[in-house]
């Protein structure tokens, strides 16, 4: 199975800081925090933010070799 993480950017998102949710978790957040602590965060499938992380985060798991689905 691929790993494939959905992004989910909105401008009303404060900038500096992400939400991770997942499908399968209850409750629905599984971490919240400062972008640069996402790396701590364990068990999400779609990360919400303002589109300046969202840039950030794509960047990073390009490097990673790891898929990101867009929602809209």
């Amino acid at each position: 199975m691929t790993l494939c993480l959905a992004l989910n950017e909105s401008a009303h998102a404060t900038p500096g800081y992400v939400v991770t949710t997942s499908r399968t978790a209850t409750p629905a957040i599984v971490w919240r925090g400062a972008f640069a602590d996402l790396r701590h965060a364990r068990g999400y499938d779609t990360v919400h933010c303002h589109p300046h992380d969202g840039a950030k985060i794509r960047a990073a798991l390009a490097a990673k070799h790891i898929p990101v689905r867009e929602v809209t």
